[in-house]
């Protein structure tokens, strides 16, 4: 192994290596001053953030100042936010039912007045063979006249119904006519449509029908009467749908040719300045004893006997008793259903003396046996308007359609009831008659008057005038 001695050489490299770190040494003194000049630089920056906030800040008292008018503007922004949002949500809601009433046949009309287009029930039919034309135009024209929709429904004749569908007994009927099978079946095709459709209510006439152009202020007083009766005592309608006319009500036999009451029921009457008077009323049956019945007055009462189906009111209700009733027995509608109303306590029928709706008087060039329901396909000659009518819808229809006001209608007869203002349950029957008397003595000494005083102007024309 190698011994080195003498190390003066790693002395000198040691001298060295010491004047080396002292040089590096004295070249880091020298650049710290350099490195503590470049710091500060970094810490400018930083203040500089820091001047700037003081600035930021010089803008808070603008925006405190802002702050209240933004809450307003805010509060009032959310208000009517809420406010369009409720009225379309009732908008929403207010086409949704709508849409729903209009799509679905089994919702009731919601105005069940009984001035509806309706008369305040959910429809109005009428029966009618379809080749029979001339009398569904002149049914329409006084539909229209008198703003009252109507649903035509095709009625059916004798041959159209299989045996098996007939009545049970109608074949044991010996003095059946033609065509009283083919009406009967019509009437009942008809209820069974309420039933399967759910109409809570439809009037349902025959297309010779005629009625006086002010129908709607009669039918407001049918229904108050109707009301009154059936709805004894008063208790919560059960069939909104057919309110107006009461709620326990199956048949309102509003259009016949004779009628007349139950004497061990209650009858209501009201003022009505359309009644006929006695020498124009119309039946060639029975109709409500004098002493129960008052002049210028209609009445509404259970009934005892009716006959003639020319308009009658049926309820759903009605129309299911019904159905099950007509499944058996030989007589022609009006009389069947007239048997039924009087035997069956379950059934609720009134009748309406006198009557609102009477059947048109038409010719025909049909050759068919007297008395005898017109069943051909050839057009009427001849009509007349329904009896017992002062202004009759068919008659009058083409004036009202031109605007004629009612001084223009075509009457027939000119007199009204005097007392029509009146109470009727206060006053003597007699009396009535006295009053009415006296009233047609005035109306006939003025209209002599008027017509003095119309010569009288023609022959002195100028020198006066009266209106």
């Amino acid at each position: 192994m190698q011994q080195y001695t003498d190390l003066p050489w790693l002395d000198t490299r040691l001298e060295k290596l010491k004047l080396y770190l002292e040089e590096v040494k004295s070249n880091l003194a020298h650049l710290e001053p350099q490195y503590k000049i470049l710091r500060p630089r970094s810490q400018d920056v930083e203040r500089l953030f820091e001047y700037a906030k003081p600035r930021i800040d010089d803008f808070k008292s603008s925006f405190q100042s802002l702050e209240p008018r933004s809450r307003i503007l805010r509060s009032i922004f959310q208000k009517l936010l809420v406010f369009g949002l409720t009225v379309l949500l009732i908008v929403s809601w207010t086409i949704f039912l709508r849409r729903g009433a209009s799509s679905s046949a089994n919702t009731p009309e919601t105005d069940n007045s009984p001035t509806n287009a309706t008369l305040g029930f959910q429809q109005v039919y009428a029966l009618a063979l379809p080749e029979r034309l001339d009398r569904v135009q002149p049914l329409l024209d006084a539909a229209n006249a008198t703003n009252i929709n109507v649903t035509v429904l095709d009625a059916v004749r004798d041959k159209q119904i299989p045996q098996e569908n007939w009545p049970k007994g109608w074949s044991d009927n010996k003095a059946k006519k033609d065509g009283e099978l083919g009406c009967l079946m019509s009437h009942v095709r008809t209820w069974k449509k309420m039933i399967a459709e759910n109409i809570e209510s439809a009037l349902i006439i025959e297309s010779d029908a005629d009625w006086d152009l002010r129908i709607k202020e009669v039918m407001q007083g049918v229904a108050s009467a109707s009301k009154r009766l059936v709805d004894w005592p008063f208790e919560a309608p059960q069939r909104p749908g057919i309110f107006p006319y009461g709620d326990k009500w199956d048949i309102i036999w509003i259009g016949h040719c004779g009628s007349f009451n139950r004497d061990n029921h209650r009858i209501y009457s009201f003022n009505d300045k359309s009644v006929p008077p006695e020498e124009h009323e119309y039946t060639f049956s029975s109709k409500p004893n004098d002493d129960q019945h008052r002049p210028g007055t209609r009445s509404v009462y259970p009934i005892a006997y009716n006959v003639c189906s020319t308009a009658y009111a049926i309820s759903r209700a009605g129309a299911i008793k019904l159905e099950k009733e007509f499944q058996e027995g030989s007589d022609n509608i009006d009389l069947r259903l007239s048997e039924i109303c009087r035997v069956n306590q379950a059934l609720t029928c009134l009748g309406v003396w006198p009557q609102v709706i009477t059947a048109a008087i038409t010719q025909t060039n049909i050759d068919h046996p007297p008395g005898e329901i017109v069943t051909g396909g050839d057009t009427v000659t001849e009509w007349s308007p329904g009896p017992a009518l002062q202004y009759s819808a068919r008659l009058n229809a083409e004036k009202v359609f031109r605007g004629f006001p009612m001084e223009k209608w075509e009457p027939h007869w000119e007199s009204t009831w005097a007392m029509k203002n009146e109470t009727w349950s206060q006053v003597d029957f007699e009396e009535a008659k006295i009053l009415e008397a006296k009233a047609e003595a005035e109306a006939e000494e003025q209209r002599e008057k008027n017509r003095f005083w119309t010569w009288y102007n023609g022959k002195y024309a100028g020198t006066r005038s009266f209106g």
